[in-house]
């Protein structure tokens, strides 16, 4: 009774914090201020409440940090850093001299915006919450499917409310007019890249789950295709989901969504053994997003030829950059302080007419705000957690989807982040999170949640 009502437990958790997931990416992507301090507190009290029932059952966890330490030491190093930043310790800290102005600045503490430095070690721990809470439901795999199913669906709604918005309902953003990107998708977004990296996530998890589909282990063993008819509405999801990726006019975003699509069908075919099935799945695919592009692609291949010119402005912004960064290399400006230090190398030729408050990099955001070595530390939490599910997807049998998914969705914005800054935005942060987190959960396990404590003594005393 007692294992039942845990498997209960962790059902309408997993459920809610599907949910609280895809409500994250809906207020503007969620990268407002005050709607990070609501999901803080929204998974705080979640946390406490699943702490709270689970000692009322008298059961542990169905996995202990333990079992992944390897990642949840460095994040939580990350997290204090982040405080550290944050300290009144200026006064130890080297003063730092402008090289375009001479100007030398002294702060009371290492960041240059303590405020915002907090509120972003705020959200390092929430994804932390988050990541904890929804690998306890992802223990089972049935459970895992299931929020897998929850996120990808609800996925292919928000493509599709893009889809709307731009040509039915006068291009707007949430039923109000836009202030950017004009013609082209943005969805719950206020930004394209954005909402293309949230789109080219859902792609991975489609094909995912086509993967672990039993119907294709069928096709692929030569026998039976009725069972095909049961994959089209996650066929006919996903290409909602790339049409409206076409729409985005991302182009990081499309190759980036492809080489996501690209990873998952190469485990796949290398688990299989079946490089003929990926090679004719392989030019099926191209033919649709051939006849997709025709529809949707124009917008992208108008960009293309802005490739060039693009490319040298992004060049001028990262050398500008990475001597911002050189300016710090070990103490870093502060979490979301990168608005405020960018100033001081900020120079002609990157125009003196904008704002630059993004590195559009991810990884030098990282760097110039935390450091080199405080700033690596995220990065090798996602490798090592890629490195994890790679070799538990190659040790399962069968394929397991949640953990497909998490290697296709870390393929993705590890590609993207290269040039852009999808995952300094709370709605793609939150739900990347939420999918390697499920298939951590269910990497780690065998799909079973352990027994209780008294059972397992009792179980060993016969």
């Amino acid at each position: 009774m007692a294992s039942t009502e845990r498997s209960r437990l962790h059902d309408l958790l997993g459920i809610w914090l599907a949910i609280l997931v895809v409500f994250s990416a809906v207020p503007f992507g969620g990268n407002i201020p005050s709607f990070w301090g609501l999901m803080a507190v929204l998974l705080g009290l979640t946390a406490v409440a699943y702490a709270v029932v689970m000692s009322g059952m008298r059961r542990a966890p169905p996995l202990s940090t333990w079992r992944i330490w390897y990642v949840a030491l460095p994040w939580a190093v990350f997290c204090c850093y982040a405080i550290v930043q944050v300290l009144p310790i200026g006064s130890i800290v080297p003063a730092v001299i402008s090289p375009t102005t001479g100007a030398q600045i002294v702060a009371q503490t290492i960041s240059f915006a303590p405020g915002q430095t907090l509120l972003t070690a705020a959200q390092l721990v929430t994804y932390g919450l988050l990541f904890y809470l929804l690998m306890q439901a992802g223990v089972r795999s049935g459970r895992g499917d299931l929020i897998l199913l929850i996120l990808f669906w609800s996925i292919v709604a928000v493509a599709m409310f893009g889809l709307l918005e731009l040509t039915q309902w006068g291009d707007t953003l949430l039923g109000t007019p836009k202030a950017a990107y004009f013609g082209s998708a943005t969805g719950t977004f206020v930004n394209r890249n954005t909402f293309a990296t949230f789109l080219a996530i859902g792609l991975s998890l489609g094909a995912s789950k086509l993967a672990a589909s039993s119907q294709i282990h069928t096709l692929a063993a030569g026998s039976g295709t009725r069972g095909l008819l049961l994959l089209l509405p996650t066929v006919a999801g996903m290409g909602v989901v790339l049409a409206t990726l076409l729409a985005t006019q991302s182009r990081m975003g499309l190759v980036a969504g492809l080489v996501g699509l690209g990873v998952i069908a190469l485990f796949w075919a290398l688990k299989q053994r079946q490089l003929a099935i990926l090679t004719i799945g392989g030019l099926t695919f191209l033919s649709c997003i051939v006849a997709v592009y025709v529809l949707y692609g124009q917008g992208v291949t108008d960009r293309l030829g802005s490739v060039e010119s693009s490319a040298d402005v992004r060049g001028q912004l990262y050398q500008q950059v990475l001597q911002l960064i050189s300016l710090r290399p070990w103490l870093g400006f502060g979490g979301g302080a990168f608005e405020l230090a960018f100033p001081l190398v900020h120079q002609p030729p990157v125009s003196v007419d904008l704002a630059w408050d993004k590195a559009h990099s991810t990884y030098l955001a990282l760097w110039s705000e935390f450091g080199v070595l405080a700033g690596t530390l995220p990065v090798i939490v996602v490798l090592l957690t890629w490195l994890s599910l790679t070799i538990s997807y190659f040790r399962r049998s069968p394929s397991s989807a949640p953990v497909l998914a998490g290697i296709g969705a870390i393929a993705v914005v590890a590609v993207h982040s290269l040039v852009d800054f999808s995952l300094e935005v709370t709605g793609v942060a939150t739900l990347l999170t939420a999918v390697i987190a499920i298939g951590t959960g269910g990497a780690t396990t065998r799909g079973t949640e352990r027994p209780p404590l008294k059972e397992r003594q009792s179980r060993s005393s016969l």
